[in-house]
């Protein structure tokens, strides 16, 4: 993966974005929680491609995984 990690800490990314864009604590939450199901959904495919020894599934469990990490960049380059 060429940009953000999941493995970005959520708390440091608060920080961050409480400090540059005017953001209500209800809309923090719904983004957090956007950010925090990506990661997972991102966590969850990498495991699935990995545990898998066909080829094809392995190629799908990748390619979900990847379109959870682009959805994770886009909501944190919006944040920026």
């Amino acid at each position: 993966f060429n940009a953000l990690t999941p493995s970005l800490s959520l708390y440091n990314i608060e920080e961050t974005v409480l400090k540059q864009i005017d953001l209500t604590e209800k809309e923090w939450a719904a983004v957090s929680d956007l950010l925090t199901d990506e990661e997972l959904l991102v966590k969850k495919f990498k495991m699935l491609a990995d545990q898998t020894a066909d080829a094809e599934i392995k190629q799908k469990y990748e390619s979900i995984s990847n379109k959870h990490q682009n959805h994770f960049n886009a909501l944190y380059a919006h944040l920026q």
